[in-house]
């Protein structure tokens, strides 16, 4: 074999998920645990007022700010895609603890509240609970 092709095919890793209920479970997981990570990893504090204020700008928050970004903007692309109900509100639910690690990306904050402009507010009835947390989080991250 040539070394050539075996870099050149270790540089086109693609995955591709079959069967519809283990992507349901990997997002679902995905979806759960990536903010109790980032917790761990990267606190921030409620203050006693009820606002939030975002992580201290350290190593880890440096190195990690470009994969919570684009995890936010997965979530707002799987919001616009995704048709089931229950999904929808995970992905709210779960974004909204994102919320204070992309408070000083005013693009991602942008992206935010045109998704909740324009697309959400068209899903469901009962994802309107999660918007207002959403936009409570958004509002005292400011």
């Amino acid at each position: 074999m040539n070394d050539d092709d075996d870099e050149s095919s270790s540089q086109k890793q693609h995955y591709a998920i079959n069967s519809p209920s283990v992507y349901n479970k990997l997002v679902v997981t995905a979806l759960r645990y990536t903010p109790v990570v980032l917790q761990h990893h990267i606190p921030y504090k409620t203050l006693a007022s009820g606002k939030i204020k975002p992580p201290a700008q350290s190593a880890k928050q440096k190195a990690l700010s470009k994969l919570i970004l684009s995890y936010f903007h997965n979530i707002m692309h799987l919001l616009k895609q995704v048709t089931d109900t229950e999904l929808q509100s995970l992905a709210l639910s779960e974004g909204g603890k994102i919320v204070p690690y992309i408070s000083t990306s005013r693009k991602a904050l942008k992206t935010y509240l045109k998704v909740g402009d324009d697309d959400l507010y068209s899903l469901d009835k009962d994802l309107i609970p999660h918007l207002d947390l959403l936009g409570t989080l958004v509002n005292g991250s400011r």
